[in-house]
């Protein structure tokens, strides 16, 4: 341990924007206004499946009660789930009232099918949504303060 110093990461020069120097803001100014404006963010923008545990309807009711509220006024949201029979058997119910679930051809209902559930999302909001330049995913364990995410994406150049 003698001797030894321990390395600090260098920290950038300019971290924030109001760092840069004014001939940076001046040209990031010039920039925006010669672009067009940017489109609005409409719902049909962002596709977001939410992996779920069919067995979970706890997970997934709470989301409905909570934060999938605001969420469905930025974005097309769906609860994903693989098109199988376990999964269909869990979740008929919730179909039945909700109409927020994408079956997805997946295996389900067990540990570990995951990765191929998450490509299957891509695969079918892909076809299914043709209007979304953005699609995304997420667990359903977790809390999406979707209209800053949009707020985000929208101030990215879209075709």
């Amino acid at each position: 341990m003698h001797g030894l110093k321990r390395q600090v990461p260098a920290t950038p020069k300019f971290g924030r924007v109001a760092d840069m120097p004014i001939s940076s803001h001046a040209a990031s100014s010039e920039l925006a206004a010669s672009q067009p404006p940017l489109a609005p963010f409409s719902p049909k923008r962002l596709a977001l499946g939410v992996m779920v545990v069919p067995s979970n309807a706890a997970y997934r009711a709470a989301a409905r009660q909570t934060w999938l509220n605001d969420a469905i006024k930025h974005a097309t949201v769906r609860f994903v789930a693989g098109d199988v029979p376990c999964a269909r058997e869990a979740l008929q119910r919730e179909v039945d009232l909700h109409h927020d679930i994408a079956f997805v051809r997946s295996d389900d209902c067990k540990k570990w099918h995951s990765p191929a559930k998450v490509h299957a999302w891509y695969t079918y909001a892909l076809k299914q949504y043709p209007d979304a330049i953005w699609i995304a995913k997420m667990e359903d364990d977790g809390i999406l303060w979707t209209k800053a995410l949009v707020g985000l994406l929208g101030q990215v150049r879209q075709p």
